[in-house]
């Protein structure tokens, strides 16, 4: 692999295959480095964080590209502001790359929700509770490891853009981690 390279961090089992179907709908020219897949309680270690960022760095570095970061995880109940400032503090000084961090609020199904044409808008999706639950009432089922990224792959970007403060905060994020990438490695090439 050759080009820009994004090296996420998840927290979800579902969210491993979700984030790379997601960045290259959003970049389709953008490889996807191995997801790292981390519980709640890693991502909020710093020391667990740095030791992720350090796999990230390992992971960009394999695929032979310029490259950067992505942490994605659920806001739940925290501030999600606040928790991706800190959070992206870190795995840029641990890790030397661009990093962003974007945290989903309530949970990642909450962009599925917005995205799916059954929803009828009437606010922030972000504002509701269980979006699982949603998910599990329109589909019957619904099994994060087997649903989410085929959901994933068939939500209405616009849809969730508009729905989602949240996610339009992944989309900038994504924006400004490809303009991060590109600086650095044209600042690295010049040496």
């Amino acid at each position: 692999m050759t080009g820009v390279v994004i090296a996420p961090i998840v927290e979800g089992h579902g969210d491993v295959q979700a984030i790379r179907i997601l960045i290259q709908r959003l970049f389709p020219d953008v490889g996807v480095a191995r997801p790292i897949r981390a519980s709640r309680a890693k991502i909020l270690s710093d020391e667990q964080l740095s030791s992720y960022a350090q796999l990230c760095v390992s992971n960009v570095r394999e695929c032979g590209s310029a490259g950067g970061i992505m942490l994605l995880f659920d806001s739940d109940d925290d501030c999600a502001v606040t928790t991706a400032h800190s959070r992206r503090a870190k795995l840029r000084d641990a890790s030397g790359l661009p990093a962003e961090c974007v945290l989903a609020v309530r949970e990642f199904e909450s962009w599925l929700v917005a995205g799916d044409g059954q929803y009828r808008y009437d606010g922030e999706i972000e504002l509701k509770r269980n979006p699982k639950g949603v998910l599990k009432e329109w589909y019957g089922r619904y099994r994060e490891t087997v649903d989410q990224p085929g959901l994933t792959a068939k939500i209405d970007l616009e849809q969730v853009r508009l729905r989602s403060r949240s996610f339009r905060a992944f989309d900038s994020a994504l924006v400004r981690l490809m303009k991060s990438i590109h600086e650095q490695s044209s600042v690295g090439g010049e040496g």
